[in-house]
């Protein structure tokens, strides 16, 4: 048999999920553009250097605009001298953006990201922007 809801467990748990919903406001990501590239759709690599100053990050995300761009994956080197590669493996429409791309790791300082997309025959461009994500 269920157990009835009094006042006092009501209150408790709207409590809870107030404290949830501020808890949950207090990390909201504060997006930061780190680089934009001109990308020629002819190529299949661009690299965008990122500087020092831009600080510690825990994600990326990808914006575009002009052409739609397959993205296959991110190469970022880190300032410690580590180096990962994050598969990407999407389309992204022009106007369109990628969801967060998390980096390994807690948080990181980066010194580029070497972006990887799919060459298209026909040629264009698009213009990709690339934000990163601070707590």
């Amino acid at each position: 048999m269920p157990m009835p809801i009094t006042r006092r467990t009501f209150l408790a748990g709207m409590l809870s999920t107030s404290a949830l919903a501020l808890a949950a406001c207090a990390v909201e990501q504060q997006w930061v553009t780190l680089g934009t590239a001109q990308v020629n759709l002819r190529n299949t690599f661009t690299i965008i250097p990122v500087t020092v100053q831009q600080g510690l990050f825990t994600s990326l995300r990808l914006q575009v605009s002009g052409s739609p761009v397959f993205i296959n994956s991110l190469v970022v080197n880190f300032v410690s001298g580590e180096q990962s590669t994050l598969a990407v493996n999407t389309a992204i429409p022009a106007g369109g953006q990628t969801d967060p791309i998390f980096l390994p790791g807690v948080v990181r300082a980066i010194k580029l990201i070497q972006m990887n997309f799919r060459r298209v025959p026909t040629g264009g461009s698009a213009t990709v922007t690339v934000q990163g994500s601070r707590i």
